[in-house]
């Protein structure tokens, strides 16, 4: 079989049929390696859009951390106010005489407004 391939081959025809076969390997090779490197490319494309995404995503995350505690800071203040509106504001009542029986009268409500304001 060999010799069979062989004879074949160191005739002009068989020369040509071995050099399509090469060509057509090369062919292969080289389709093989150009699909490989497109979807390689592919999925470095896909990646750096998923890299791009989850920074965006963590960029809206930490903004969004920093306003949380600006807020808070600002939520805790304002609550500090108001305790301390209301300690004015207990203090006063508990200093007017007869404060369980007796309505507040313009002067004491005008107080109370400055108080609360």
């Amino acid at each position: 079989m060999i010799a069979t391939v062989v004879s074949f081959l160191a005739t002009k025809l068989g020369r040509y049929v071995a050099i399509g076969l090469v060509c057509i390997a090369l062919l292969g090779t080289v389709y093989s390696t150009i699909s490989t490197l497109a979807s390689r490319e592919a999925q470095i494309a896909e990646l750096e859009r998923q890299l791009e995404e989850t920074t965006r995503y963590f960029r809206v995350e930490h903004a969004a951390r920093a306003a949380d505690t600006q807020q808070a800071q600002q939520d805790a203040k304002d609550l500090n106010d108001l305790r301390l509106k209301a300690s004015y504001l207990d203090d006063y009542i508990s200093k007017l005489e007869g404060a369980d029986s007796i309505c507040l009268d313009g002067a004491d409500a005008d107080r109370v407004r400055i108080l609360w304001d």
